[in-house]
């Protein structure tokens, strides 16, 4: 009698063994999927200069951190460039109390990127920081 209790359980387990490895599978990706889009860190000088083959490496992590704790309202020009460096992007739609500095680029099969982010500082007149933001272009 004990053997049949035992051939019982084991044919249950094998009946719903694919549905455990599904729900598994599926519980793993989408816990993947989760850490992988949120994935933030803090900002520092060496994670900002981080560039390989002209793309930076840990931009789109930390400006988030960038701008809630290190971009302050009234910072001068000086201050910012002291924090992130002269490396800005002069755009032909820029004016002249904006500084750009490029987040992530995404690059087809054309010669030209798909789509570029950029972080946008927009100055005062007395050139110190009025509003900061991150921009896309296409």
């Amino acid at each position: 009698m004990r053997e049949r209790k035992t051939y019982r359980n084991l044919a249950l387990r094998n009946k719903f063994k694919p549905l455990y490895c599904y729900f598994l599978a599926v519980w793993l990706l989408a816990g993947m999927t989760l850490t992988a889009c949120s994935r933030q860190e803090k900002f520092t000088r060496e994670k900002w200069d981080l560039e390989y083959d002209g793309q930076y490496l840990k931009r789109e992590y930390i400006v988030k951190d960038l701008m809630e704790n290190h971009l302050h309202k009234k910072m001068s020009y000086e201050e910012i460039i002291n924090l992130l460096g002269d490396k800005t992007e002069r755009l032909q739609l820029a004016d002249s109390n904006r500084i750009y500095y490029q987040i992530k680029e995404k690059w087809g099969w054309d010669i030209d990127p798909e789509w570029t982010t950029y972080l946008e500082i927009e100055l005062d007149k007395d050139s110190c920081l009025k509003s900061v933001r991150v921009v896309k272009y296409k």
